[in-house]
């Protein structure tokens, strides 16, 4: 038996009804939700409809990493034969699979072939057009195949600061640097005017909001996940989960007078799986400045001076490597270094749900950070930058035992540095607001407001290059090719290695 695995996405509209935007199959696994991965994962009601049908074999066609491990488990229960075919993400299509009455197959790689796939995933008006005749359908406009305009708008809600409609790209290729984009109107005249920006390949469709919905400020998307089999396409749910969109609705969105687009806040209304790069600062962190002095983060502005050192490197460590091992001392690192200046070139404004790593160490004290943080350390008395996310390779991770170097900015003549050994690592999710910070060259000091006792300490962090796109497959990094979706691409066999790869032109 042939199905296909569905994504669902949903979101509150003001009345506080929950309707369906868009659905998808090539379906990743998102990184930052609300849920841990087994309370978004539910195998029970397709593990009854297995027994109630005495499939012998389970096929899983697609790049799902965890439901391959729970379709492992399953199967082992259940004592089932067990294929899994490995599809990355972005393939358009899937190799030949013999079908048989007892074996069910499950896909959730795109297939260009399929209807699902091809008629509502890949042009989101076809999935607009089947649901619009139903109750919890959504207000769109469109262009059919003749050019002529399609809406059934007839209603304009006010969602306050917030816009109210939002520009779709039809298809799965897109430039998300510029879409979707998203508009606030306020009557038919201003409605007719974003109207005129529908063609063939871009859609308006009303943008759901509901204030008294948010999750600490932030936009909610619920994920269901199903699978449809035949022969009506009836439905097994296998769980579902909650993300956000990528900064708090508590700033100020401001909007084109005459076009009435958003054009500041567009974070707000984004649900990509993003991460924050770092360095990144929270409002009362402090930053030594190049003349000694400390300004928060907040105070921060592009073009400032900071303090930073150089690294003695007697080995000629590439410095572009987030995670380079200069092989030196601690003694060493202290006699050789030498303070200098940093230009910041940018700051922006964060406030996200992600992966945060806690610290603790053997003093007592403990940080919180970003998971893709990376410190100068000390392992193996070898000083080098290490990520502080747990579990991570041995080489290159923190781990208890291991050091993290503080320098003492109380000297700005001499360079003096401590350590602070780890006595625990823990994987955390909450909203972090700071600052996005880019200076000009490898290192940045951080100190932490939360230990007003040491103040006077920075911690080195290193200044991570943009990251690329890609998924994660067991213990190895595949990436995606150059789109105009993913403007970052990566080489596997280095990225296996180094967790991340190098910018390439788009193609």
């Amino acid at each position: 038996m042939r199905t296909v695995l569905v994504g669902s996405d949903f979101m509150y509209d003001k009345d506080g009804i929950i309707r369906p935007i868009e659905i998808n199959t090539g379906l990743g696994w998102h990184r930052y939700k609300l849920e841990d991965n087994a309370s978004s994962l539910d195998l029970t009601d397709l593990k009854e409809f297995v027994i109630e049908n005495s499939f012998g074999k389970i096929t899983y066609v697609g790049s799902f990493t965890y439901l391959h491990g729970e379709l492992t488990k399953l199967t082992n229960e259940l004592s089932l034969e067990y294929e899994f075919i490995r599809i990355d993400l972005g393939a358009m299509t899937i190799p030949f699979i013999e079908d048989s009455d007892d074996n069910l197959i499950i896909r959730s790689a795109y297939d260009m072939s399929a209807v699902v796939d091809d008629e509502y995933c890949r042009d989101k008006v076809g999935f607009m057009k089947l649901i619009e005749n139903q109750e919890y359908s959504c207000q769109f406009a469109y262009k059919n195949e003749s050019g002529q305009l399609i809406s059934n708008i007839t209603n304009i809600n006010d969602n306050g600061n917030n816009p109210n409609f939002i520009l779709k790209y039809r298809y799965p290729e897109y430039d998300k640097s510029q879409y979707p984009k998203f508009y606030k109107v306020s009557n038919i005249d201003e409605l007719n005017e974003i109207l005129k920006n529908v063609t063939d390949e871009y859609f308006l469709m009303e943008f759901l909001y509901n204030s008294d919905k948010l999750y600490n400020g932030h936009v909610q998307l619920k994920r269901s996940l199903n699978i449809l089999f035949p022969p009506n396409l009836e439905s097994i749910s296998i769980g579902g989960y909650t993300v956000f969109c990528n900064d708090s609705t508590d700033t100020l969105s401001v909007f084109d007078t005459n076009t009435f687009e958003l054009i500041e806040g567009r974070k707000k209304y984004l649900t990509s799986d993003d991460f924050i790069k770092v360095p990144k600062l929270q409002d009362s962190d402090f930053v030594v400045m190049a003349d000694g002095s400390l300004k928060t983060a907040e105070e921060l502005q592009i073009g400032d001076l900071i303090k930073t050192i150089d690294i003695p490197n007697p080995s000629s460590v590439d410095n572009d490597i987030e995670l380079a091992n200069y092989k030196i001392s601690l003694s060493e690192l202290e006699s050789g270094t030498t303070y200098s200046t940093n230009k910041i070139l940018n700051k922006q404004r964060v406030n996200m749900w992600c992966n945060v790593t806690k610290i603790k160490f053997t003093d007592g004290s403990d940080w919180l950070d970003t998971e893709n943080s990376k410190y100068l350390s000390i392992k193996n008395g070898e000083v080098r930058f290490l990520t502080i996310k747990s579990p991570s390779p041995e080489d290159t991770g923190l781990k208890i035992g291991d050091s993290v170097i503080l320098l003492d900015t109380s000297n700005l003549e001499t360079p003096l540095f401590i350590e602070k050994i780890v006595e625990s690592i823990e994987n955390l999710q909450e909203f972090f607001g700071g600052w996005e910070i880019t200076v000009e060259r490898e290192h940045l000091f951080l100190t932490r407001s939360s230990n007003e006792d040491d103040t006077s300490f920075v911690a080195i962090e290193h200044n991570v290059l943009p990251g690329c796109a890609y998924s994660y497959y067991g213990s190895c990094y595949q990436s995606f090719s150059c789109t105009k979706s993913y403007p970052y691409c990566c080489e596997p066999e280095a990225l296996c290695k180094t967790g991340c790869g190098r910018q390439c032109p788009l193609r």
